[in-house]
């Protein structure tokens, strides 16, 4: 059985960074994993380290994705990646997957990277999420050859504990080619 062409219609999708008013509507929207992530990245963006792009259907976030500018402390990305944004945490809602809602923050980011003078972007990709993989290959990314590595983070959750994550991961660049204006 196949999708109509209606199912698979890409929605009205307004992709902008974060504005300070919207996080309570973020925290309680987009609440997976832990809500003050939202905020953490809001303050990233106020201090110019990073962007955080959110995709809006009317009123309604759909989606984000996190660019940040420096890079990151961890290895072995650091030490291979000299001068190369970082962009992670691409997300849609799971109803909206597979209609494009992922390429447009993609093209978001990359636009943003390319108006900043970088010549590539990179991302860390779970070896366990062969979808999202699939889709960052399609979009011209490829592996770095630094091979699978252990990812780790932490996260405050919301009773203000800390919880540590970690995941095997790959290491995807892409080459941006010409700074294009807008997104």
């Amino acid at each position: 059985m196949s999708m109509s062409n209606s199912m698979r219609k890409i929605p009205e999708v307004e992709i902008r960074p974060v504005a300070t008013d919207e996080v309570e509507i973020l925290e309680r929207q987009l609440a997976r994993g832990f809500a003050a992530k939202h905020r953490a990245r809001l303050a990233l963006q106020a201090a110019g380290k990073a962007v955080y792009l959110i995709a809006w259907r009317p009123g309604t976030p759909i989606g984000h994705v996190l660019l940040e500018w420096e890079g990151t402390n961890e290895e072995p990305l650091a030490s291979n990646l000299k001068d190369c944004p970082i962009l992670s945490d691409l997300f849609v809602v799971e109803d909206l997957r597979g209609r494009g809602i992922g390429s447009q923050l993609l093209r978001a980011v990359e636009s943003l990277a390319g108006e900043h003078g970088y010549r590539q972007i990179a991302l860390g990709v779970a070896t366990n999420n062969p979808r999202a993989q699939a889709l960052y290959e399609r979009r011209g990314y490829q592996e770095t050859g630094l091979g699978v590595y252990t990812s780790r983070w932490k996260e405050i959750d919301e009773h203000g504990q800390e919880r540590w994550f970690e995941e095997a991961e790959v290491c995807l660049v892409k080459s941006l080619e010409v700074a294009s204006r807008g997104f």
